[in-house]
């Protein structure tokens, strides 16, 4: 065997021992390269083939060569698709193994002889081979081509499989979050709940807690009955001081206020006009903004019963009540242990509406400091109870005690007055101090006042800036004086004028300044409040219109409360029109009303202290006389209840031949008399003895000797049952209220009860008529008896004869 040949029969071994250890197409192929060797041995043989067959080895050598690199680069799962197609590559082989094997073993000579064909054999198996090669080789890369697009796919279906996975995972992670979420809004929402639960339950504590206050709070109310209008919130409150003024007085008050080591009780007195009424309110205001809790009544005698006593402790126990928890429970405590607690001496009254709370409210310790304020004492119906052996002289010295009211503070306005003080400054040297207000510099405070007030009439008025000169501003504040009063009325009665303020201005600049009393600090306002009334008549106004407006002031001063305009038409018979014409043209003195049904406000009471005083009003045309006021409003009432009153007027259901029930067992009462008792009824059944009461013998007139008489004849019944209705008077406070009248005033009551009986027979009838209205209204029958014979035995027959006579000479 030449070199050539050998090395391909050791290549194709190496070859076929390589081939082995592949799987599957390894041992295919290893027998295939093993069948080569053995033709290449058989072609050695034969040497006249030796090139043919040299080529033909070489040929399948380089094919192999192929077949061996598209094995290894094919992956594990073709290749047994491989092997089998590798089976005609055998074939192919083993054929040509069998053609040199069959060369070989001819004689030389024969192989000679058959070159050609062995040739042409060879050449037959190579194309074969080649064409197999080439299928196997197509058919290799088709499969790696499809296993590559399978893998792909696969991979493909992998990623997407392991998306899906991923995308299942963050679902699963998404769908536990939003269960956490949802958890944690579950949580949340059972803690809203919770809490909105315990808000609702607060809620409702609170609510209940409201509604027993409310409860107590109209408990309280029922039995107090305060005046709303005395307090600092009341419809009829003073102002407060103008921003600017009464700045150290104010700040002297507060720092008071606030010192726990100062005096108790601050007694601010004045001047009537010096603003009393209106520091006090700023100090209300003022303290009530720091925390304090502040108790105030405003007391005056012209309205809303803002005079009684009675009303002054009760409102100031209802406010307190009101202010603080553990003084509402002593007061109902107070109820509790005395029901009849109203009935009782004011004294006693004082002792339990006040003093008990007080100290109820200081045992609590809650660092809160409270504030009394009673403004204007002077004002008060009984001034000498509240501030001589009465409310004061109990609440002074409980006030000192430190250990059981360190922390209440009292504030007293009055005028000075010499009862006043006599009262009370043997408690101040040890427990408060005054101030005196009318000795406090004043000017620049009325100049700030007045200069403010005129600047702001340049918008509401339309005036120029300079309407009004610095010499017309000292003018004013030297007539004012002290007096804060007269500043406020110029200022009313400017702005009266829309049209011309300045003529106005200069009508009050005009005024004389050498009439009236000399040297009287209110000689300026007399001034001012006669330029006032005079201009509400005018030089061309009907002759009866100065009568009128003096009615009619007298009705809005005298009256026990505030008047509206329809009420004094009714009382005074006046046309509504001309009523309301003369109201407003007194905008300067009162609040005018902006309805007929709203009240009359005065705004200052140092207007009837002058229209009442001779000395003061120099007019006779405008002056009040007490008595005079009183009898044409007793007259009136008179003649209102003579009109209206009916029986049974509240229409109260009640089996027939049996007594009406008791007030406090109808339970829609008050909403009865609101239907079927107008406002002037009502205040002519409540007033008609005051009034009464207050007439000299001398000011009786026929006409109200005329309507007294009927009244007593016809409408007598009807008044007691609604007086005893509308509560809480009884006939027995009626009785005593007689008792109080003078012997000249009975005697015309008992002369038109029933003229020409005798006293004897009066009495009788009295008495007959008690214990009807004493079943359904008073407590005690024994105690009404006794009360009529004290009324029937005051007035002898002998005087009740001679006052009849008197009263007949009066009238004809």
């Amino acid at each position: 065997m030449d070199s050539t040949l050998s090395t391909t029969v050791l290549a194709a071994d190496i070859l076929a021992a390589t081939m082995k250890p592949i799987p599957v197409v390894g041992n295919g192929l290893g027998h295939a390269i093993e069948a080569f060797g053995k033709l290449l041995q058989a072609i050695e043989k034969a040497k006249h083939n030796k090139q043919d067959l040299q080529d033909f080895g070489r040929f399948v050598t380089n094919e192999l060569a192929k077949i061996k690199t598209a094995v290894d680069d094919a992956p594990e799962n073709c290749r047994a698709d491989l092997d089998a197609r590798f089976s005609g590559v055998t074939t192919l082989l083993s054929e040509a193994k069998i053609e040199a094997e069959a060369l070989a073993s001819q004689n030389f000579l024969k192989r000679v002889a058959v070159s050609q064909k062995a040739k042409d054999k060879l050449t037959e198996l190579k194309d074969r081979f080649k064409e197999e090669v080439l299928s196997f080789l197509m058919m290799a890369s088709t499969r790696l081509e499809q296993n590559q697009l399978r893998e792909q796919a696969e991979q493909e279906l992998e990623r997407k499989r392991q998306d899906g996975e991923r995308e299942k995972q963050d679902r699963e992670r998404e769908e536990q979050r939003l269960a956490r979420e949802k958890q944690d809004r579950e949580r949340e929402e059972q803690r809203l709940a919770r809490e909105k639960q315990d808000r609702e339950h607060e809620q409702q504590e609170r609510e209940r807690e409201r509604q027993r206050r409310e409860r107590e709070q109209a408990l309280l109310e029922s039995k107090l009955t305060p005046v709303a209008a005395g307090t600092a919130l009341g419809k009829d409150a003073p102002s407060g001081c103008m921003p600017d003024t009464r700045v150290e007085l104010l700040k002297d008050i507060t720092t008071w206020a606030n010192d726990g080591t100062a005096a108790c009780v601050l007694w601010l007195t004045g001047l009537a006009g010096t603003g009393k009424s209106t520091v006090s309110r700023s100090a209300a205001d003022r303290l009530a903004k720091e925390g304090k809790v502040v108790i105030s009544f405003f007391i005056s005698r012209h309205g809303n019963q803002r005079g009684s006593l009675q009303n002054i402790i009760h409102t100031l126990a209802f406010e307190l009540a009101r202010a603080h928890e553990k003084a509402r429970i002593a007061i109902l405590k107070v109820f509790e242990d005395h029901p009849k607690l109203c009935d009782l001496n004011l004294d006693e009254q004082v002792n339990h509406l006040l003093l008990e709370p007080l100290k109820a409210i200081s045992a609590a310790h809650t660092g809160v400091t409270t504030v009394l304020i009673l403004d204007a004492l002077d004002e008060c119906d009984n001034a000498a109870a509240l501030v001589g052996d009465g409310c004061l002289a109990k609440l002074i010295p409980a006030l000192g005690d430190q250990a059981s009211l360190g922390n209440v503070k009292l504030f007293l306005t009055s005028r000075p007055l010499t009862t006043i003080g006599t009262a009370l400054r043997p408690f101040l040297n040890r427990l408060g101090r005054e101030v005196r207000l009318h000795e406090i510099p004043t000017t620049d405070d009325i100049r700030t006042y007045l200069d403010r007030s005129l600047s702001e009439l340049c918008h509401s008025h339309n005036m120029p800036t300079d309407w009004f000169s610095a010499s017309d501003l000292d003018s004013l504040v030297h007539r004012a004086g002290s007096l804060f009063i007269y500043a406020a009325t110029v200022i009313r009665h400017i702005k009266e004028d829309v049209y011309a303020p300045h003529e106005r201005l200069a009508e009050v600049l005009s005024i004389a300044t050498t009439s009236g009393e000399v040297g009287s600090p209110y000689e300026e306002v007399d001034r001012l409040y006669l330029e006032v009334l005079s201009l509400s008549v005018g030089p061309r106004q009907p002759k009866s219109l100065p009568d009128r407006v003096r009615q009619i002031i007298a009705v809005v001063v005298l009256a026990r409360e505030p008047m509206s305009t329809r009420m004094i038409s009714n009382l005074l018979s006046i046309d509504h029109g001309t009523v309301q014409r003369i109201v407003s043209g007194l905008g300067a003195v009162w609040v005018t009303p902006a309805s007929e049904s709203d009240p009359i406000v005065l705004y200052h009471k140092s207007f009837p202290d002058f229209i009442l005083d001779a000395s003061r009003c120099t007019d006779p045309r405008f002056l009040v006389n007490c008595s005079t006021g009183h009898e044409r409003l007793t007259t009136g009432c008179l003649h209102v209840l003579n009109t209206l009153l009916v029986r049974d007027i509240c229409k109260i259901p009640f089996p027939a031949g049996q007594n009406l029930p008791r007030r406090d067992s109808i339970k829609d009462i008050d909403t009865r008399l609101a239907r079927h008792v107008s406002a002037p009824l009502r205040y002519s059944t409540v007033h008609l003895l005051h009034h009464l009461a207050q007439i000299s013998v001398a000011d009786i007139s026929a006409a109200l000797v005329g309507n007294l008489r009927v009244f007593c004849q016809d409408k007598l019944m009807f008044w007691l049952e609604l007086t005893c209705l509308m509560g809480p008077t009884t006939l027995s406070d009626l009785i005593i209220q007689l008792t109080g009248f003078p012997a000249e005033i009975l005697s015309m009551v008992f002369f038109c009860v029933n003229l020409g009986k005798r006293l004897s027979t009066l009495k009788t009838r009295f008495e007959l008529l008690m214990p009807r209205f004493t079943t359904r209204y008073s407590p005690s029958c024994r105690k009404m008896r006794c009360d009529a014979h004290t009324l029937t035995s005051k007035v002898s027959s002998g005087l009740c004869i001679q006052m009849i006579g008197t009263i007949l000479r009066a009238v004809h």
